[in-house]
């Protein structure tokens, strides 16, 4: 029962004048690119990325109320993100980690903001979670039906944006720290690697039979990061995201659950820290002109987490 009134807290929260701010330029392209897939053009101007976010808005056909239909659709995956992450935090930590971790979740005006606007970061970054929790059930028991599940979660998340990638990473740190046979691990990752590959495989091919380019908008974007400056301007950016919404109180709560947690539960707290840090630093290192929304595809990892450690 309190799973459900978590869910619904934040349903509540989210739902509340959904279509009261503007429309902004991107919300207007995905709407467009929602449109398409109903004139059969399921791939219309995809190299920026993200391929596939518009898919879930054509589903609650975007010709009606768009601005509600698209943005209630990033309300859903959202959803799927923060049931992943609570099942996650309850395999490893516990209930009342899991609850507290959900409560922070809710809270964050950060991802409050964003998860009310049809962008594609927030559902990549849902997404990723899930990839994660269906990684650690596969580091417990490693099967095919497993590594296809996390390599499926994995693709979708990147298919909606890029900037999910680095987690393939992470997902391999925590099949390789199984404690699986050596050939099990292996066998997991070649199936997850080529699960993806099969996704990607379609809307390359679509690309290339058109004679498009292949996603340079969105390789544009990884350029200079690892550059002194750009690093700086990058952790600038992350920064003004913790501090500029108004209040501080979540972003101390985060950092005092973190502490928490590397404190009360120093291994398997550390391992994930160390996981869920991975795409952040990297898009910290490789990202040019890294937007607020950026952050928002690795954040909620972390918001998991430092609640968890406020439960614990």
């Amino acid at each position: 029962m309190k799973w459900l009134l978590l869910f619904l807290l934040f349903w509540v929260i989210r739902l509340q004048a959904l279509d009261s701010l503007p429309l902004h330029n991107d919300e207007g392209l995905h709407l467009t690119r929602a449109v398409e897939v109903w004139n059969l053009h399921p791939f219309w101007e995809i190299r920026d990325g993200k391929i596939i976010n518009h898919w879930v808005i054509a589903l609650f056909y975007p010709q009606s109320s768009p601005v509600f239909v698209g943005r209630i659709s990033t309300l859903f995956i959202s959803l799927l993100g923060l049931a992943a992450g609570l099942a996650l935090l309850r395999r490893v930590f516990g209930s009342t980690a899991a609850l507290l971790a959900g409560l922070l979740w809710v809270a964050s005006p950060y991802l409050f903001f964003y998860e009310r606007m049809i962008f594609s970061d927030a559902e990549a970054g849902a997404l990723a979670i899930l990839a994660v929790w269906l990684a650690v059930r596969l580091a417990d028991r490693s099967t095919i039906q497993r590594a296809i599940l996390t390599g499926v979660a994995l693709g979708l998340a990147a298919l909606f944006k890029f900037t999910a990638i680095p987690f393939a990473a992470a997902i391999a740190i925590i099949v390789l720290a199984s404690r699986a046979s050596l050939g099990q691990r292996f066998r997991a990752l070649i199936v997850i690697s080529v699960t993806v590959t099969a996704l990607f495989a379609i809307p390359i091919g679509y690309l290339l039979l058109r004679g498009d380019d292949l996603f340079s908008i969105a390789l544009g974007w990884v350029s200079g990061g690892g550059m002194s400056t750009g690093l700086a301007e990058n952790l600038t950016r992350l920064w003004a995201q913790l501090t500029g919404l108004s209040t501080l109180v979540w972003t101390v709560a985060l950092g005092v659950g973190l502490a928490l947690l590397l404190m009360l539960r120093p291994r398997r707290g550390g391992f994930l820290l160390i996981v869920i840090a991975v795409p952040l630093v990297s898009i910290l290192l490789l990202g040019r002109d890294v937007q607020p929304r950026h952050f928002v595809v690795a954040l909620p990892g972390f918001l998991l987490l430092g609640g968890a450690g406020i439960g614990l």
